[in-house]
């Protein structure tokens, strides 16, 4: 029996994709095999890359100077939630 042209139409279309399938999967294990040649080159080198440091857990301080209106100058810095002042200047008179 004779095959009909949807038959090799498909037959023709699986093989390519068949083809297709064989070289993806060589540019696979090429490019693991070259993933596995840099990590071992890497481990080869000795200190490893240190992972980022962590924030810390204290906020830092937020300074801010301002002038009252009697004319001095305060210092104010705010550490979180908390905040103290303190007088830096006397008023000029």
């Amino acid at each position: 029996m004779a095959k009909s042209k949807a038959l090799i139409a498909a037959e023709a279309k699986i093989a390519a994709l068949e083809a297709r399938i064989s070289v993806a999967k060589n540019v696979y294990m090429s490019q693991k095999a070259r993933i596995a040649e840099l990590e071992s080159a890497l481990n080869t080198r000795g200190v490893k890359p240190a992972a980022p440091a962590a924030p810390s857990a204290e906020p830092a301080p937020v300074v801010t100077h301002y002038t009252d209106h009697c004319g001095r100058v305060w210092e104010k810095v705010r550490v979180g939630n908390r905040a103290t002042s303190r007088q830096v200047q006397s008023a000029a008179h």
